[in-house]
């Protein structure tokens, strides 16, 4: 009888020690299913570690990542602490304080039933902490909510040949996101800004800018929104939102979702495990009004907004299976984008090969398919690379016929103590993202969502980053492209196409235009690009940013500064 109960008096304790240790493991914490946006600088960070050999069955292919995923990987670097220097350690200490929950102390304006999160006033001594800031907290077992208040003054300054302008804006907004039950995630951010004064021009040197409607071409003041939610359910997930996505191993060229691609409207569900992912996406694409004869109002044509203009539904459709061993990644992908019907069942299974259900409907959409991969054959060595393939005639490979079309993309990262140094090669053929149908091109709106590059041109980048014990590195690129542009006349008010050599993903080939497509035949613009850029937060949640751009296209000279304060990174 002694002995069960020394026996049971051992499992108990065992027990306790059990529970003890889940309790205060950190990794033992709330679901953050939220998606972290992919302007937030913590991803040039896990970037660097990921090349230095401290994140196993990690990839960052495919953002945004969830808040959850991000501050797993945060704790994974911080169990390696040994290997890193003492201003990566500070650097991973700020984000860690931000992103891991059991370490974020929190100052707000409103107070939730939970003293621990809420320990300053805002309008006190909050203000001027290192603790974050915002609106409104709450951290409980089964309700998470965060709403912070987003702001931003930007000036900039910009010198040509012949003469210089500036300009100031400012833009705020709010943003709340957070987790319910440890499953339901939530995420909405609206902002409104203005040009203040200055140049309109110099303002759209912004791509976010030069895409919204109401300031880049109606002239008015801009806003924008993005926003999701998302269901976790172990291995299973399901979401929609309208979001900035990348999607596609690589550096600054991302093959498949590029850095130029505006916020997506989407519907996506996947399987995800420790060593594989697989996920299906149905998303909505901004074709380019009709006019009353049917034909599409191309964005030189004049204005394209009001309530008289018809835009036919556009739809893109993804897979993409990727494996992820501990030395990288291997993914698979394929693509198609039909327009002009509203929902397409052919299209609506996440197990089929889109380019035999594209055949099998008459072949009237654009398909596209390929790889990317991320291999870390030493640490501190990181590879990246893509290939998009959008149509292949096998007995003309190795010739310039018009109809090879395919984008690719090769890059390195070798990351030393503190700082990192890389090179990518980026190249797309003629033609590439177009299609006969114009609506069934690579575009929204009129803008590529694919890669940084139009078609008919390639890059070479040389890049790099030094982490000084901030949140935010001093970076540094270097670039040269080239890219072959058409041959382009003004007749009427309007640009009209005299010779086309691939290098526009509006304009397909025509029937009279040569079954040869040299690369970088037409008219070829190169341009020069040297660019530093560096942050540095000066008390909790405030941030200065700078950067200075020298940009030379042929004959032309561009000096660009602009210096931005913010609250929060948005």
């Amino acid at each position: 009888m002694n002995i069960i109960q020394q026996v049971l008096k051992q499992c108990i304790t065992m027990a306790v020690i059990i529970s003890i240790g889940i309790c205060i493991n950190p990794h033992n914490v709330k679901a953050q299913v939220e998606h972290l946006p992919i302007s937030h600088p913590v991803y040039m960070f896990l970037q660097h570690c990921e090349a230095k050999g401290l994140l196993e069955h990690f990839s960052l292919s495919s953002l945004p990542l969830q808040r959850g995923e991000v501050a797993e990987a945060l704790r994974s670097i911080c169990s390696a602490t040994p290997q890193l220097t003492v201003s990566e350690k500070q650097t991973l200490e700020l984000y860690e304080q931000e992103i891991c929950p059991e370490l974020r102390v929190n100052s707000s304006v409103f107070s939730s039933d939970v003293p621990r999160k809420d320990t300053l006033s805002f309008f006190s001594s909050g203000l001027f902490s290192e603790y974050e800031k915002g609106f409104y907290f709450q951290d409980e077992k089964n309700v998470n909510v965060y709403a912070v208040p987003l702001a931003s003054a930007d000036l900039g300054f910009r010198s040509l040949d012949t003469q210089s302008s500036s300009m100031f804006s400012v833009q705020a907004g709010i943003r709340v996101h957070g987790t319910l039950s440890n499953r339901f995630g939530y995420f909405m951010q609206v902002t409104n800004g203005s040009l203040i004064s200055g140049d309109r021009t110099l303002a759209l040197e912004d791509i976010r800018l030069k895409q919204n409607i109401k300031f880049a071409v109606l002239n008015s003041d801009f806003d924008f929104t993005e926003s999701h939610i998302r269901y976790d359910y172990d291995w299973f997930y399901i979401g929609i939102g309208r979001e900035s996505r990348l999607l596609g191993a690589g550096f600054r060229h991302h093959q498949f979702l590029g850095q130029n691609a505006p916020p997506l409207d989407a519907v996506f569900a996947g399987a995800r495990f420790k060593q594989f992912e697989y996920r299906f996406t149905y998303a909505s694409l901004m074709s380019l009004a009709i006019d009353t004869n049917g034909q599409p109002i191309f964005p030189n044509m004049g204005i394209i907004a009001g309530s008289d203009k018809y835009l036919p539904s556009k739809t893109l459709v993804m897979h993409r299976a990727a494996f992820r061993p501990k030395w990288g990644e291997i993914a698979l992908w394929e693509s198609v984008i039909y327009q002009n019907r509203s929902l397409d069942l052919g299209y609506l299974n996440p197990l089929s090969f889109l380019k035999s259900v594209e055949h099998s409907l008459r072949d009237r959409d654009n398909s596209a398919m390929g790889f990317d991969f991320t291999i870390r054959p030493v640490k501190g060595l990181s590879i990246k690379g893509s290939y998009l393939l959008d149509d292949l005639i096998f007995s003309k490979i190795g010739t310039d016929y018009w109809g090879n079309k395919a984008a690719y993309s090769l890059g390195a990262l070798y990351a030393f103590p503190s700082w990192n140094i890389g090179a990518e090669y980026a190249k797309v053929y003629p033609y590439t993202y177009s299609h006969f149908n114009v609506q069934n091109s690579m575009t929204s709106d009129g803008q590529i969502i694919t890669g940084s590059l139009a078609p008919n041109s390639d890059e070479l980048a040389l890049f790099g980053s030094l982490w000084y014990g901030n949140r935010y590195p001093i970076q540094f690129l270097i670039s040269y492209r080239r890219h072959g542009a058409n041959q382009v006349e003004t007749i009427n008010g309007k640009d009209t196409l005299l010779v086309n050599h691939g290098g526009d993903a509006l304009y397909c080939k025509r029937p009279n235009d040569s079954m040869d497509a040299p690369f970088l035949a037409g008219i070829v613009l190169e341009t020069f690009k040297a660019q530093m850029s560096l942050g540095y937060e000066i008390i909790r949640g405030f941030n200065v940013q700078a950067t200075y751009q020298f940009r030379k296209t042929g004959k032309e000279s561009v000096h660009i500064v602009q210096v931005s304060l913010r609250f929060e990174d948005f």
